[in-house]
């Protein structure tokens, strides 16, 4: 179970502490195909937003409960307004929507000060997983003025790990 933050009181970027290694054959794959999409989607951000990809950055706030530590797959800019927060699984899984919802960009938008538009990337689905995108505006329903048709909806963008990403 993730955390739902709750009176927001602080955030502040950190310097990254190790995580546990992976040790499973799936754990690895799932590294790697982390590691393929956040390059891919790099490659698609504008020269001068570049250099506000944030790969895996840590956050230490404090809310309501207390003292938290959090660290987003990533996080890139699209405009001067808002950045994508993404969450990279090589399977769906429920539970990535809500911990970008209720965690990831809420401690986001009060560090950046942009609006956040959090986006699954996943390879495989499971049963009963929301519709599938195959590319980064259709997932995120950015039609005009990215405007998003419902919040509540997850945005998932399947990528099945072969050829380019599509924005």
């Amino acid at each position: 179970m993730h955390r739902i933050i709750n009176d927001l009181q602080r955030v502040v970027r950190v310097a990254p502490r190790e995580l546990p290694k992976c040790t499973t054959p799936q754990q690895k794959q799932g590294l790697s195909y982390e590691k393929k999409v956040k390059q891919l989607i790099k490659c698609h951000i504008a020269p001068e937003l570049k250099k506000g990809f944030l790969d895996n950055p840590w956050f230490d706030y404090y809310d309501k409960f207390g003292a938290g530590t959090c660290v987003p797959d990533f996080i890139c800019p699209i405009s001067d307004e808002c950045v994508i927060v993404g969450e990279v699984k090589l399977t769906y899984v429920p539970e990535a929507w809500h911990k970008l919802q209720d965690l990831y960009c809420p401690i986001v938008n009060a560090y950046t000060r942009r609006h956040c538009y959090p986006l699954i990337v996943c390879k495989n689905l499971i049963p009963g997983a929301p519709k599938a995108e195959n590319t980064v505006t259709k997932a995120l329903r950015l039609y005009s003025g990215f405007k998003t048709i419902d919040d509540n909806t997850p945005c998932v963008l399947q990528y099945l790990n072969n050829g380019p990403l599509l924005w």
